[in-house]
């Protein structure tokens, strides 16, 4: 028996990686659905029924658009495991959509992902922010400060996005 050469060695590994990134979309949709069916019950009993306010919009926001947001990864990002010859999602039009995409194309779904993660993390600190700030009393100075740090973050990630695309 042959020892695999380097080559063979490396083409397994980048194999494997883009297989271990598709997995973890499919997974990750995967838990997102099951955690949608579980909990619309207690979801429609506690927040449907409930008058609208900041903290009921930030929810169904966070809660649909990560929905929404690891679909459209999948869509543009799943493919064939090679290493155990077995679709995780079969797009028949698949290979038309790669050969059609053009550069400008595929700068337009990098940006839309890029911006879909960022507002994801956007939404978690503004939550979190709120909460920081009704423990510290709704102080005028946290609010100042949250905010400049919320601010601080958002020019962060559009430099970073910038720098991507």
């Amino acid at each position: 028996m042959s020892t695999p050469s380097d080559a063979d060695l490396n083409s397994l590994y980048i194999q494997l990686l883009k297989d271990s990134k598709s997995t973890s979309y499919v997974g990750a949709l995967t838990v997102a659905i099951v955690d949608q069916i579980m909990t619309l019950p207690q979801e429609i009993d506690l927040v449907w029924k409930e008058k609208w306010s900041l903290s009921k919009a930030l929810y169904l926001w966070s809660r649909y658009f990560n929905l929404a947001n690891i679909s459209f990864y999948m869509y543009f990002n799943v493919h064939k495991i090679s290493s155990d010859h077995l679709w995780v999602i079969q797009h028949t039009l698949n290979n038309l959509i790669s050969t059609l995409l053009s550069l400008n194309s595929c700068q337009i779904v990098i940006l839309v992902e890029s911006l879909g993660t960022n507002l994801i993390m956007l939404t978690a600190d503004v939550v979190l922010a709120l909460r920081v700030w009704v423990l510290y009393h709704k102080s005028r100075k946290m609010l100042a400060f949250l905010i400049l740090l919320l601010l601080g973050e958002m020019i962060s990630m559009y430099v970073a996005q910038e720098t991507l695309i």
